[in-house]
């Protein structure tokens, strides 16, 4: 295993795999952008709660992503979370958080926030959509705790543009059918890339001992501010095909090898708060009280 890839694939799913919370259904709010006129489906409803995933690499087990979808007044919050495991830790630690905060009627990114820690190199990285199709992005480096890098990016784009996270809830919320394909565009923090996604066929797969109708939907993707404008295969999602559009699988076939996400459980936001109330309740009859 190449270990200088293992930092690529751990952001590579949290960005591709994370999800957003529930967007008012009778609200049925259309994507402002005149460049590729998208909309969601309206009764596109995910659920609240935490996502669990495993992240293999050539077949190996190399680690784990959570994806917690909540809401917070008219905001909707998504946290998340990879990491390598103890036995990758050993050769490559690598940890990969951060939170994100969509605006959902019209659907808009508000803010997003990504920390990541290759070995002994800290990345942090804020983008602030301040309206008007005005971004602003900030990106903090440091080495064994000494700063190496502060860049300040600034940029402006006529066509609804989301962060990698509001994307993939943009990427739930379509409608799909075998021969659909939609087209949205993207910013890192650094560039702006055109992500094109077709639907490729549908399936039923076997997830945590579930079977489950899928859509298998394809990713091309190329860089807005590049020349020659080339297009590039990127990561084939299987979305499943019910109200819940939970992504089970996120595959990637590159140079460095087979990479493999895939769902491991899902954990409801209402079965989290019993379980925090049940130790808390807990808590206080070991304390007498």
């Amino acid at each position: 295993m190449q270990k200088k890839h293992i930092a690529v694939v751990i952001a590579l799913a949290a960005v591709l795999l994370a999800g957003r919370a529930n967007i008012d259904a009778s609200a049925g709010p259309a994507i402002r952008d005149v460049v590729h006129g998208t909309k969601v489906d309206p009764t596109f409803q995910p659920r609240l709660g935490t996502y669990h995933y495993t992240i293999e690499l050539n077949g190996i087990n190399i680690g784990g992503a959570s994806i917690t979808v909540g809401r917070e007044k008219d905001l909707y919050l998504m946290n998340f979370a990879a990491r390598t495991n103890e036995t990758i830790d050993r050769v490559y630690r690598v940890r990969y958080s951060g939170m994100s905060t969509m605006d959902p009627d019209p659907l808009s990114p508000v803010e997003t926030k990504i920390s990541q820690k290759v070995r002994s190199t800290d990345k942090d990285i804020s983008i602030s959509f301040q309206g008007n199709g005005m971004i602003r992005a900030t990106e903090e480096e440091s080495k064994g705790g000494k700063p190496v890098d502060n860049d300040v990016r600034q940029v402006w784009t006529e066509s609804l543009t989301l962060d990698p996270f509001s994307a993939t809830y943009l990427i739930r919320g379509f409608e799909w059918d075998v021969g659909t394909r939609h087209t949205i565009n993207i910013f890192n923090g650094k560039r702006i890339y055109e992500w094109n996604l077709t639907c490729e066929e549908t399936a039923v797969v076997e997830i945590a001992g579930l079977k489950r109708p899928v859509w298998i939907i394809s990713q091309t993707y190329k860089r807005l501010d590049d020349k020659d404008q080339k297009e590039k295969p990127g990561a084939k999602l299987y979305v499943s095909a019910d109200r819940f559009k939970d992504v089970l699988k996120l595959e990637v076939g590159r140079s460095m090898g087979h990479f493999l996400a895939s769902l491991d459980r899902f954990e409801p936001a209402q079965r989290q708060a019993e379980a925090q109330s049940d130790a808390g309740e807990a808590k206080k009859i070991a304390h007498g009280r």
